[in-house]
């Protein structure tokens, strides 16, 4: 009988070379010969990353479980493995043999919650001057933590966790090689009792107002079907020069002057200096236009070598004669009426920070539009992949998975209008990840995972910021969530 701790009472049921993902399916890469995967002996960090599928709504981080800061002590440091490894594992046979039997279903992100609460369990009873080690707690110290934290302002949607967590604990007592405080703290009452949450077990999802509703759709759409096309065509003409172009400057003189004596080119100049009686020249830009990277630009606007002089003084002369343009990627863009009458083009000018900020707000339109008529929940719409729309009953349907209330992550398919069809196709197009149709369209960003809260409150600053020039509705700023466009409401 070997024993690590002179707290423990017998050794633990599990090995340290066991696998912690016993009940869940590993990836195909987990899978692997020599793949990693968490052991319950691993004492400083379980990361569950590339070993079973996260959501794509969950950023990396969740999906990690650390035992730092009070879970080095090592005591609380085998007390939350053991706890989490029989919350993650509840039909593992020693489990079972010791008559534990604990509710719900569970993912890394709920051990995090788990080492959470344990973590600042730990702080507190140091900073109460309890024994270090919780074998010398006992269930009053345990119902003093839980009045402590109502009565420094908590939540009671708070408390309950931390009273869950709790009572696990006592429900788990049998499992565990440690000492913990024996009997449940609150014996016969449930969590919610105990943390005095009164929120209504009823749904009560707010309506988003029909005053918002109706502007942020229709901004959506107008995005989507009439203003995507312009920000594609650019997006696309971005590519193909970036492609073209050649590092070695060798010949750019002829380049140069082939190019200036096109009068159909015009000198590309920053959107915001258009009307100024100097335009700003966009330098890199021009490389691009001119068959170079960006990397050099100091070959035509250089003030050094008398070639780089001679060619940015023909360039500042042809600005002068007003052969410019803000729109040199995209061409003339779609024509709108403004908001004091006028007539023009929807966007100023899509350069290069423009066109990446253009792109954001066509994903951030696609996803209000799928989030606001499909009646899918937010965790559905990322799961969303490429190539999502399907024919289902003759019917055209988008095809992703279903996760809330399930624990095989089923298929499902919502039916979808025509709309719908064409702004998962924007989405898609502006998307860099290899499966999913929403994800970052910063290609640096590929690990990241997207909010939907965030992508509802960008889209609408977005659209009001632009209105001068989309001539859009302003967009009432108010409480949106995307859960609340599944309840439907009249106007």
């Amino acid at each position: 009988m070997i024993l690590t701790l002179p707290q423990q009472r017998r050794p633990s049921l599990f090995r340290d070379d066991e696998p912690v993902v016993q009940g869940h399916s590993l990836l195909p890469e987990a899978r692997e010969s020599g793949a990693y995967v968490p052991r319950f002996g691993d004492t400083e960090l379980w990361d569950f990353n590339g070993v079973i599928k996260r959501p794509a709504n969950v950023g990396s981080s969740d999906w990690k479980v650390s035992f730092n800061l009070e879970l080095e002590d090592p005591y609380w440091n085998l007390l939350a493995r053991e706890l989490m490894m029989i919350t993650f594992n509840q039909r593992h046979p020693a489990v079972l043999g010791r008559g534990v039997v604990l509710d719900g279903s569970v993912n890394p992100r709920t051990l995090n919650h788990i080492a959470s609460r344990l973590r600042t369990a730990a702080r507190w009873g140091r900073e109460k001057g309890l024994p270090g080690s919780p074998d010398r707690w006992t269930v009053e110290d345990l119902r003093q933590r839980i009045t402590g934290l109502a009565a420094d302002g908590f939540s009671p949607k708070t408390v309950r966790g931390h009273v869950c967590t709790l009572k696990n604990l006592a429900a788990a007592e049998p499992a565990l090689s440690l000492a913990w405080p024996a009997g449940d703290p609150w014996h016969g009452q449930s969590a919610r009792s105990v943390a005095a949450d009164t929120s209504s077990r009823a749904i009560t999802t707010p309506t988003v107002p029909p005053k918002t509703w109706f502007p942020l759709i229709r901004a959506a759409w107008t995005y989507i079907h009439d203003f995507a096309p312009d920000v594609l065509r650019a997006d696309h003409r971005l590519r193909e020069l970036k492609a073209a172009a050649r590092p070695s400057v060798r010949g750019i003189d002829e380049r140069f002057q082939e190019w200036l004596a096109d009068p159909q080119n015009k000198i590309p100049v920053h959107a915001a200096s258009f009307k100024e009686q100097a335009p700003q020249v966009q330098w890199k830009l021009l490389m691009l236009l001119l068959g170079y990277t960006a990397a050099s630009p100091a070959v035509i606007n250089g003030l050094g070598r008398p070639g780089a002089r001679r060619r940015r003084t023909l360039i500042l002369n042809a600005v002068t004669e007003g052969r410019i343009t803000p729109h040199a990627l995209a061409g003339e863009l779609v024509q709108v009426v403004r908001p004091d009458g006028s007539t023009g083009p929807w966007h100023p000018g899509l350069d290069q920070q423009a066109l990446f900020e253009a792109k954001t707000a066509l994903r951030d339109a696609a996803f209000t539009l799928v989030v606001g008529l499909s009646m899918m929940r937010d965790s559905e719409i990322h799961e969303i992949l490429r190539e999502p729309v399907v024919e289902h009953y003759s019917t055209p349907a988008i095809s992703s998975t279903k996760i809330k209330g399930t624990t095989n992550r089923a298929g499902k398919h919502w039916w979808i209008a025509e709309p719908l069809v064409e702004a998962l196709e924007v989405a898609e197009a502006v998307s860099l990840h290899p499966e999913r149709v929403f994800s970052p369209v910063h290609a640096t960003k590929q690990d990241g995972t997207l909010d939907g809260v965030d992508m509802l409150a960008s889209f609408v600053t977005f659209v009001n910021a632009a209105r001068n020039w989309t001539g859009l509705d302003k967009i009432p700023t108010t409480y949106i969530r995307p859960h609340m466009f599944r309840k439907i409401v009249s106007a």
